[in-house]
Parts: C-alpha cells; structure tokens; sequence
C-alpha cells in the first residue's frame, strides 16, 4: 500500500507583487505538497507472505518482483520533499544529487565533470531537468527517489560508493495510483533515470523464493543473491539496471518484495500490484496494496 501525506505550510498573508487587489487588501497565500510513496518498513506482521498469492494466480500469470533495497532517505519530487517535510537537508540533498545526474546522462555544457553548481546553468542537462520538472507538474506525477549519499544519506553497513538516486516508484496522483513496472520503465527510459535492478519470478516458484529470502536474510550479501535465485527461481527474468553492489557494496539492508498481475492476463502489460513486501534486516514484514493510495499522515 502506498501513502498519500498532504503537508500544509502555514498561512503567511504579506503584499505580492503584480497580485495586490485594487482595495489593496493583501493576498493570502498556503502552499502544499502531496507526498506518494511505498513505506521502506513494515516489519510488524511477520507471518504473512506473497508467495502463495502469486503461485495461486498461475492462470493470470501473476508475478514476483524481487528487489534489492537502497538503504538512503526518501525524496520526493516535483518539489524536492521529503517523507515529512520541505526545505531540510534532505530534499536539498535530493536536488542537488538529481540535478547532478541530469548533467552527467544529457550533459553539462561544461568540459568539467562534474561542472560546479553555479556553473553551465543552462546546460543540456539543466534543460532536460526543467522539461521533466513541467512534464511531472502537467501530468500531477510523483516521482519517489531514494537518496544515497556517504557519510549523509545511507551509511547502515558498507560505505557507499558515491552519491546517487534510484527512482522507486512513480504515482500518478490525479488516478490514484502507482505506475506499473512497464509503465515506471518507459518514464525512466525517456528521461534518463535510474532505477533499480529487479527480478520477476513466475508463479510456481514464488512460494520457495521467497522461503529462501527470508531464511538467507541474516547473513547474504550481495553477491548471493544471484545464486540464490537461480537455485530457487531459475526461470526469473533479470531487469539489469542500477546494481546495489556496484554503488552501495557489498552489505544488505533487505528486500522488496511485489506480487503483480497483469492488467489482461492474455497481453503482455504487468500492471496490478497485489502486494508489497518491505522486508528488513532483520525483520520483514508485508503491506498489502490495495486499489488506490491510502491518505496517511507519516
């Protein structure tokens, strides 16, 4: 399930340029944010599990979707904000980390890599920022990030290897609603931005894998896990992307876990999310994911 959180800064009233009424009364301004996300933790219902719900829907050709967790701070944008708040040293985090990865893949207008701040503002890359930022704002999406940065954001086990974002998921607020797989790929494959590797094991095989999860959860590491899977789940299909190992080393905070369905059974569209497990070291537990988002104050 995913959270719906609604912040309202407080009512400042104060003249505005250009918007001051004839009578010259001042105008009242209240900004406010809509925050979307899947909760990192929910290690309170220990028995419940995914597996069988997706081994039960062979017919539907339901899915597992397996994760490695990015273990940072979770940042949402646009605005940048994060889980409860604006204007902190997260969600500037978050804008500075995202802003340096727009120039790096679409580039900087600058010989320098990475260019100063205050440099090539006008760069390919801080374009193609403004136009994603419009294209969000246009279409009421959401986009969700969690943030890794060492020594700042992320520092549970190994050391990260450098600042980086990976997109966990993209809500479309206006339908009440999380994108799906395909749908969270095309948008990141437009405009350029990491996310996460994933494995999608077919029902048959969801029970034992994630038996397995739970069981290794201890003490695997990252380079297990390949193994791990094709032992248990040889037919899983690998999305190669943004690897934990390569950016957060080799110590694990967990695993996600997404029972999906597909919109039609008989097409090729993984769309419906069953469930979500967000499972922990060394907890894990299970968030059910229901038709729309759940308004939560978190």
């Amino acid at each position: 399930r995913g959270y719906s959180s609604q912040y309202r800064v407080p009512s400042e009233t104060r003249p505005c340029p250009g918007t001051m009424a004839a009578s010259g009364a001042p105008t009242t301004l209240q900004a406010r944010v809509c925050a979307n996300f899947f909760p990192k933790f929910d290690n309170q219902s220990e028995d419940r599990v995914l597996g069988p719900s997706v081994d039960a829907r062979a017919r539907e050709r339901a899915v597992l979707m397996v994760t490695k967790k990015h273990s940072g701070s979770l940042v949402m944008a646009p605005p940048f904000f994060s889980k409860n708040g604006v204007a902190n040293k997260f969600s500037r985090m978050g804008a500075v980390v995202l802003r340096a990865h727009f120039r790096a893949v679409w580039g900087s207008g600058n010989e320098r890599i990475p260019p100063r701040a205050e440099e090539a503002a006008d760069g390919p890359g801080d374009r193609k920022l403004h136009e994603w930022w419009e294209d969000a704002e246009q279409l009421g999406l959401c986009y969700a990030f969690e943030v890794v940065v060492p020594r700042i954001l992320g520092d549970h086990g190994a050391t990260p290897q450098g600042a980086y974002a990976v997109l966990t998921a993209v809500s479309v607020t206006g339908e009440g609603r999380f994108m799906s797989p395909p749908e969270l790929l095309a948008q990141a494959t437009r405009w350029r931005l990491p996310i996460n590797e994933a494995w999608f094991v077919e029902a048959g095989s969801a029970t034992v894998t994630e038996a397995a999860l739970r069981s290794a959860r201890w003490d695997l590491e990252d380079d297990g896990v390949e193994g791990l899977l094709a032992e248990h789940a040889p037919g899983a299909v690998r999305q190669g992307f943004l690897p934990h190992g390569e950016v957060q080393g080799r110590i694990l905070e967990g695993f996600v876990l997404l029972a999906l369905q597909p919109d039609d059974p008989t097409g090729d569209s993984c769309g419906t999310a069953l469930d979500v497990d967000s499972g922990g070291t060394p907890a894990v537990g299970v968030e059910d994911v229901g038709d729309g988002l759940e308004d939560k104050k978190k």
